[in-house]
């Protein structure tokens, strides 16, 4: 494979500046798509905040029920102890329910003279000896008694719970537990139904160590199916204490199935619930939307969700869910916000939207920029680059092939910066080369402020070896070339020129004076043969005065025209001569046009007329008034045309037409013009005819006489005028 021809191409540096347009494009776009990631990140979390900001709201919202649950609890439980020995003298009729447990196997019902709602009481405090005890807590009875009816007004539903005492003699319980578990008790025992009733409370109660300070009292047992009614369930319990010890424990039960009434309210977010710490148990879960029914069963398959959630709010997500999860102090729940990312991209589509809008008119902005630039700027850049670096090797080929010597030349420092073989080799003789460069200059110091596309010559003399002169033709103009003033110099050796050139002087000299010879002889011999003819024609018009017979008079007209056309060609050969040795000039004086014209038509009227021709003399309007002019030669002229008009037209017409022109230079002149219908001048005869004694051919001569030297005096006469 051969080689290119041009292997060097300027390429690099528009190579580098396309790589950095794109690459500073690329930068800018990576720019433009971390600003708009960063602005649908901040719109995200904005949107995940103001999620967390419902959640939160939830969350307080169950929390705010929890702790009014724990408050009513609390301040009844605290308000007894209070009263204490205020209500430790109260006669209660402690006696009459001794003897009711004894009789009724140890299981009875309270009335409205002990308690404000029915309690059902399961005691083995039936002896004597018990009756301080269980007066005590008749009493503590009667004080809670009220709650549960205080609590449906909050609630709208009747709030069950019990009171026991840690040996599980003393079970107190609301509402009443079902005659027919009352009849099973008294017949199978009561310790049988404390137990199911305290297990899990007793259990709850041993994993939180007394607290010395009674402030946090209350804890919650966890969600389980209570052995008694079935029911899922969950209990607040708070002990109560008397000289700093613990008489008893009462507890709040509340079933699984009213938390949403006892807990979400009227108000509820789609995606916020409740989970126990096993999983097993949500509240705020729609089971007939397949979407909560998920997040349930994502939930409880995912034990991780829920290990590590605390008091702070964390954002956990899982796929394309996520979970806002809080745990919640005392009965040990977590409060969980669910939703997916297609909700927040819904729910947040316009700005999204408007975002991406934005992100992609900017990217096609950029772009389209980047484009325009590459197309418009860059690639011409390129394409200029590329040319300035041809032209330059261009130059340099043609520095090199020139048929001239060639030389580039530094005034300012004197030096050559480049020369080619030519201008080498014809300055080889020349004892300062660099001298001769500035004598050239020095000749043209008026013009050295010419401007670079003025070129300047100048001729220089050099001595051979040999002793023979050399004559050189410089041509030289200021440019620039590598950032600096130069001068291109273009050297021919004009040596045989110049000796050609003194021959052709010699010569043309020589011609000149033989033509001028030639021409004095002719008018010379023009001025000779008028003046006897004048003399014949003198004689032939007194001969016509006198008294001749028809055949005579004849014979003297044809003589007389015989010498007139003698006469009239050797005025015309006179006159060429003059114009030819440069001695005819035109005389310029003014004139009427109009008249000179008119004299003209009518000195032919009667010739043409004559031959039965339609005669038109055409005169524009605007020609009138006085015109400055050789007018015996402008005449001439239009004889000499009217004359041959007449001569060659039989038939038809001639026409004389004067009108007005403007010159190049916007001076005022006049187009006078002859046409006729004669036999006219062949096209390829048309340049011929100006020259002198040239005529369209032989017949012409024969048929019409003539010389043929009248329109060649035409034309000299009208270009001596300036005209055409």
């Amino acid at each position: 494979m051969r080689p290119p021809r041009f292997p060097h191409q300027p390429d690099l540096p528009g190579r580098y500046y396309r790589a950095l347009l794109f690459g500073g494009g690329a930068a800018v776009s990576v720019t433009i798509l971390s600003a708009a990631a960063i602005a649908i990140q901040h719109t995200i979390e904005h949107w995940i905040d103001s999620r967390r900001q419902v959640f939160l709201l939830h969350r307080e919202h169950v929390k705010t029920d929890v702790d009014r649950y724990q408050a009513r609890l609390q301040q009844t439980v605290e308000g007894y102890e209070t009263l204490w020995t205020l209500l430790e003298h109260d006669l209660v009729p402690v006696e009459d329910y001794r003897k009711q447990l004894l009789k009724k196997n140890h299981v009875v019902v309270t009335g409205q003279d002990m308690t404000a709602t029915p309690f059902t009481l399961l005691s083995t405090l039936t002896r004597p000896k018990d009756e301080p005890r269980l007066a005590m807590l008749l009493r503590l009875m009667r004080e809670i008694s009220p709650a549960p009816v205080l609590r449906k007004r909050d609630t709208g539903y009747f709030m069950g719970g019990f009171m026991f005492t840690e040996d599980r003699r003393f079970l107190a319980t609301w509402p009443p537990i079902s005659e027919r578990l009352m009849d099973r008790t008294r017949t199978q025992g009561v310790d049988t139904l404390i137990d199911s009733y305290v297990e899990r409370v007793q259990a709850e109660l041993d994993r939180h160590p007394p607290d010395p300070s009674l402030q946090q009292r209350i804890f919650w047992v966890p969600l389980y199916r209570s052995p008694v009614t079935g029911e899922l369930i969950t209990h607040y319990v708070m002990p109560i204490y008397h000289g700093g010890q613990r008489i008893a424990l009462m507890v709040a039960t509340i079933p699984f199935s009213k938390f949403p009434a006892a807990f979400q309210g009227k108000a509820h977010a789609p995606g916020f619930f409740v989970i126990s710490r096993d999983r097993m148990h949500l509240f705020g879960i729609d089971e007939k939307k397949p979407q909560d029914m998920r997040w349930m069963r994502m939930i409880r398959s995912m034990p991780e969700l829920l290990r590590d959630v605390d008091s702070n709010v964390r954002l956990v997500r899982k796929g394309t869910t996520l979970f806002i999860m809080q745990s919640m102090p005392g009965p040990d729940w977590v409060a969980t916000y669910a939703f997916d990312l297609m909700t927040v991209f819904s729910e947040q589509r316009k700005p999204l939207l408007w975002i991406t809008g934005v992100l992609s008119t900017a990217l096609a902005i950029l772009w389209l920029c980047i484009i325009i630039l590459d197309r418009k700027i860059l690639l011409p850049l390129r394409a200029h680059a590329r040319q300035v670096f041809e032209s330059e090797a261009f130059n340099r080929i043609v520095l090199t092939t020139a048929p001239v010597g060639l030389t580039v030349f530094d005034p300012a420092s004197g030096n050559i910066v480049m020369q080619n073989d030519i201008a080498r080799a014809l300055l080889t003789t020349a004892e300062d080369e660099v001298g001769l460069y500035r004598t050239l200059l020095g000749k043209h110091a008026p013009h050295l402020e010419a401007g670079p596309q003025d070129v300047l010559t100048g001729e220089a003399s050099l001595t051979t070896d040999d002793g023979q002169r050399r004559e050189i033709s410089a041509a030289f103009s200021w440019t620039r070339y590598q950032q600096q003033e130069v001068v291109l110099f273009g050297l021919t050796d004009i040596s045989r020129q110049k000796a050609t050139i003194q021959l052709l002087q010699q010569a043309r000299q020589a011609a000149d004076e033989a033509n001028q010879a030639k021409s004095i002889f002719v008018a010379s011999m023009s001025h000779e043969i008028r003046t006897p003819l004048h003399g014949a024609l003198g004689n032939l018009e007194l001969l016509a005065m006198g008294a001749l017979t028809p055949s005579q008079r004849n014979r003297v007209t044809t003589i007389r025209q015989a010498f007139d056309a003698l006469l009239a060609m050797i005025n015309d050969v006179l006159d060429l001569t003059k114009v030819e040795i440069h001695e005819l000039q035109p005389h310029v004086e003014p004139f009427s046009l109009r008249e000179m014209l008119e004299r003209c038509a009518q000195t032919f009227a009667p010739g043409i007329v004559s031959k039965g021709l339609h005669y038109l003399c055409l005169i524009d309007p605007r020609l009138s008034g006085t015109w400055a002019g050789d007018v015996h030669r402008i005449t001439q002229v239009l004889m000499n045309l009217l004359g041959n008009a007449r001569k060659f037209t039989h038939s038809g017409s001639v026409v004389l037409r004067a009108m007005p022109i403007r010159s190049a230079d916007g001076q005022p002149m006049v187009r006078l013009s002859v046409a006729d219908t004669g036999i006219g001048i062949p096209e390829d005869r048309q340049e011929q005819i100006f020259e002198p004694f040239i005529q369209v051919d032989a017949s012409v001569a024969s048929r019409f006489g003539g010389t043929g030297l009248g329109l060649s005096l035409c034309k000299r006469l009208t270009e001596l005028m300036g005209g055409a």
